[in-house]
């Protein structure tokens, strides 16, 4: 048996013993370090395929670990830049966790790095999202949960055990399968799909108790990036959220449905199209096909549906967004 620190690919190719201790690099064309893999043992299979046990890899970008994941074992196909496993898979980015399993990793031309869990996932943020969609809520002596619905898919997500709980994170997201896509350039693409829960805290200054705000739908797609080139970097900012079929918005005093919504950092506010309703425990029911939640007057604007074209109600104070 063999005991190295690192291995040049075609001199493993060669073994058929199990190697110690193993460091596989994967380069491009050019010669650029693409990503590399760690292993406590690895056994060769064949055409260039291993078994790894405490496989970890680390996705680069200009000699710098960007992205890292590791497992119990793993698969590894180094002529394919592919890697698999069964078992739970810890992933840990510039502003985000994520756990999953089973797992598959691959190295793409156009994209940096595609990492997919087909049967459970849950990933936290960093970045605080809450402020950007609400205000602390009213004492709650003065909310109607049953009108409201709160918490009619609260929990719905529960049955995840063998991934680690992520309530420290103040944004976190569940579903069913996951791709995380990695672009270059601090950019990440964030796939959710089946049962997807985001679930949104902010706690105010006095430290009371978090104010959740959660959206619910069939799926969703998150889009994060690292401002490097800012005087102070960000440890990953979401910039974009799409949420698509059956969406619901929860929080304390207003509940939102639609079959989609769409809510940019830079935009005019949420966005909620198809079959559009907004619950207001304080100013009532909007409907319309489509319902603009709008950052700059504090309006809740309703435009189409029905019997109307166009319907404005005054914004709920927890749902202000930040001007």
């Amino acid at each position: 048996m063999a005991c190295l620190l690192c291995l040049n690919l075609s001199l493993l190719a060669n073994l058929s013993a199990d190697v110690m201790g193993v460091r596989l690099p994967s380069y491009d064309s050019m010669g650029r370090l693409l990503w590399e893999i760690s292993a406590s043992e690895v056994r060769p299979m064949d055409n260039e395929s291993y078994y790894a046990l405490n496989p970890s890899f680390s996705i680069l970008e200009n000699r710098q670990a960007t992205t890292t994941a590791k497992s119990s074992t793993g698969f590894f196909d180094m002529a394919e830049n592919k890697a698999k496993g069964e078992e739970v898979l810890e992933v840990k980015g510039n502003g985000f966790s994520a756990y999953g399993s089973p797992w598959e990793f691959e190295r793409t031309e156009v994209d940096k790095a595609r990492l997919s869990f087909a049967e459970q996932a849950n990933v936290g943020f960093d970045y605080e999202l809450a402020p950007q969609f609400a205000e602390l809520s009213r004492d709650s002596s003065e909310v109607d949960a049953d009108e409201l619905k709160w918490g009619q898919k609260k929990g719905k997500m529960g049955g995840r055990a063998p991934l680690p709980d992520l309530d420290d994170f103040p944004t976190t997201a569940w579903a069913q399968s996951f791709l995380l896509i990695d672009q270059g350039n601090g950019k990440h693409q964030f796939e959710l799909k089946g049962d997807t829960e985001i679930k949104m805290q902010m706690v105010d200054e006095n430290g009371s108790d978090a104010e959740e705000t959660i959206i619910t739908c069939e799926q969703a797609t998150l889009y994060l990036v690292n401002e490097r080139n800012s005087s102070q970097p960000t440890a990953g900012k979401i910039l974009k959220i799409e949420a698509l079929g059956n969406v619901m918005v929860q929080q304390p005093t207003r509940t939102c449905t639609a079959q989609s919504i769409l809510w940019n950092e830079d935009g005019a506010g949420l966005i909620l199209d198809g079959n559009a309703t907004v619950y207001d425990s304080k100013w009532g029911k909007a409907e319309g096909s489509r319902i603009i939640l709008r950052k700059e007057d504090g309006r809740a604007e309703v435009v189409g549906g029905e019997g109307r074209s166009k319907l404005s109600i005054p914004m709920s104070p927890n749902f202000r967004f930040p001007k």
